[in-house]
């Protein structure tokens, strides 16, 4: 996998997180609702009293992961694996000082790896954006 090649397959992985970002944005009114619902119903329990089973961080950190996991994430986590792989492939026919310098380059993607699979224990919607910004930085950073 030659350097274009290897800029044309992180283009497609943040043109795919861009469209994942317009996806969940589209079920952000839901998400809301359903995060207000929770508090109004955290505020009925809270005044009748001390209730152990109820957690409202949980409950939102479910809803945004159900979200997520009905999102095109995983078709995201799929084109990041194929360029680790083609990667790994590509350094496998390079000399060691060419092998240390695009693991020099690349060393985020472990990074960007563990966001993107860490995504559904966001505990807000807001926290995912953010999750998905940070993610699409450290790719556009790896494409200079």
């Amino acid at each position: 996998m030659n350097r274009t090649e290897q800029k044309q397959l992180l283009s497609d992985i943040i043109s795919n997180i861009k469209e994942l970002k317009i996806e969940l944005k589209q079920s952000e009114p839901q998400i809301l609702e359903a995060y207000n619902k929770i508090n109004e119903l955290d505020n009925i329990i809270g005044n009748i009293g001390d209730v152990d089973a109820w957690d409202v961080d949980e409950l939102k950190t479910n809803i945004s992961s159900a979200v997520i996991e009905n999102s095109n994430v995983e078709g995201v986590n799929e084109l990041i694996q194929e360029f680790n792989s083609e990667l790994e492939e590509h350094m496998s026919e390079l000399s060691d000082t060419r092998k240390e310098a695009l693991e020099d380059k690349y060393m985020e993607m472990a990074i960007v790896e563990d966001i993107m699979t860490t995504l559904n224990e966001s505990e807000e919607i807001s926290d995912v954006y953010d999750k998905l910004d940070e993610v699409i930085d450290y790719l556009l950073e790896m494409k200079k």
